[in-house]
């Protein structure tokens, strides 16, 4: 098969970003091992240049399997190998690595690695406390992303795991580990946007990490209702509200950043293309130079978008991009016709799912909805994978949750509550569903669950 081509790959790297700090750790704390943690510190900043840039929606991506195992493996296997040794050299520093090596072991097990899926099934039975969650944690990481047999399958497979992983995240609401581990199983290979704002819903509401607090007051989160407003260059205030019932794209970028302006003939081919259907840009220019941006918008005349300059931020960036959390640039937010931030792609314009946001208000909506990923098309970064489970070339786009189907998801989510004893949370959702799907066809069997749970 056809792979992501180095070149296009090289286009991925970002503009103005570290990847960790080095000689973080004191080398006074090193102990059994050989090498001083500073210098293991600096050899994982390394490792992690060393890994192939892919976003990780493809990294999970099971079409796509075995290219990721060819490429990923030795990369990650190398870090996970450099995670180990310096949790020995640096004992009191180990948890500053935990996250970044539970999720390399959990794509190493996706890629059929049997080793590091036996590493996570030994951890999640270790006495101590952080490394058993760690197992448990990684092990429904990898449940979740694992490829299903079917939709139906998936959700249902996805909904129990969500109701173990919950009772584990209450269990240790303390660990930021468990924002990273929900977070990440709501924005990749959800079933559902019930089943992710349920994850979602978990991290706002009942943990209290540093992560979790800091999540809290996020002013933009994926998965939920998003607006912006800026001054725009010829002195008029755009805000994205008032493009509601519109996909929009917001591209932080700059003409000095190679790769920005490397993507820019994609993103004026599908403006162009789609803008009758309802595509909206706003660029965000990190320029500190009006002069400088002028002459690149006068050369580049097909940028007829919205443009705003304000170079009131750390370095002269954009004064929102650190509000937005930017820290490399090429940057996008894709906003979908109801408002809700989707997705935030660095480095990576996810065509697939600029289509599907296209395609939800205009599409009709069958009665049972296709959950089934979209095969990439012919001139897509990544050619789907021979050895990964085959997909329809053909097959549509998967449309927006219909209200019924997410009507009928809250119902299982609660049936699912009750069997596991957990009628506090069962009423949660079947009040929910009432609340927000009042006249839908699950809504007299959630008025009989909950007088059942008040008896």
């Amino acid at each position: 098969m056809q792979g992501i081509s180095r070149p296009l790959s090289l286009l991925l790297s970002l503009c103005g970003v570290g990847i960790i700090g080095t000689a973080r750790w004191s080398d006074a704390q090193a102990q059994d091992s050989h090498r001083p943690a500073s210098q293991i510190s600096a050899d994982i900043n390394t490792a992690l240049r060393a890994v192939p840039p892919y976003p990780l929606a493809i990294q999970l991506d099971g079409r796509y399997v075995s290219q990721m195992a060819r490429e990923m493996t030795n990369p990650l296997q190398h870090l996970v190998d450099l995670y180990a040794e310096f949790e020995k050299a640096a004992p009191a520093d180990r948890l500053t690595v935990r996250e970044d090596k539970c999720l390399a072991l959990v794509r190493l097990a996706l890629y059929e690695n049997k080793d590091a899926l036996q590493s996570l099934t030994d951890a999640s039975a270790s006495a101590v406390s952080s490394e058993a969650v760690l197992g448990k944690a990684g092990l429904m990481m990898y449940q979740w992303w694992r490829s299903p047999l079917s939709p139906q399958t998936q959700q249902s497979k996805q909904q129990q795991i969500a109701i173990n992983f919950e009772s584990l995240a209450r269990a240790n609401s303390r660990d930021d580990l468990m924002v990273m581990a929900a977070l990440d199983m709501a924005r990749y290979q959800s079933s559902s946007d019930v089943l992710s704002n349920s994850l979602r819903d978990l991290v706002e509401q009942d943990l209290s990490s540093p992560a979790a607090v800091k999540y809290r007051h996020q002013l933009y989160k994926v998965g939920r209702p998003f607006k912006v407003s800026v001054n725009v260059l010829g002195g008029k205030t755009v805000s994205t509200a008032d493009w509601k019932g519109k996909v929009v794209l917001i591209d932080f970028w700059a003409t000095w950043c190679g790769p920005c302006k490397a993507a820019l003939p994609k993103l004026i081919s599908l403006y162009q293309a789609d803008h009758s259907d309802g595509l909206e840009v706003l660029g965000i220019s990190n320029d500190n130079s009006m002069p400088a941006l002028r002459d690149f918008l006068a050369g580049n005349k097909d940028m007829v978008w919205p443009e705003s300059f304000d170079p009131t931020g750390p370095g002269g960036w954009n004064g929102l991009s650190p509000q937005m959390g930017i820290t490399g640039i090429p940057t996008t937010f894709f906003i979908d016709r109801k408002g809700v931030l989707r997705d935030i792609e660095v480095a990576y314009l996810d065509e697939d799912l600029l289509k599907k946001l296209l395609d939800e208000e205009a599409t009709p909506q069958p009665a049972t909805p296709v959950d089934s990923p979209l095969a990439p098309p012919a001139d897509s970064p990544v050619a789907t994978d021979s050895q990964a489970a085959p997909q329809p070339a053909t097959q549509p786009a998967p449309p927006a949750d219909s209200p019924e189907k997410q009507a009928n998801a809250l119902l299982a989510i609660a049936n699912s509550y009750i069997s596991a004893d957990r009628p506090d949370r069962a009423r949660d959702k079947l009040n929910q569903l009432l609340e927000k799907y009042p006249n839908s066809t699950a809504a007299p069997k959630a008025r009989d669950l909950l007088a059942h749970l008040a008896d």
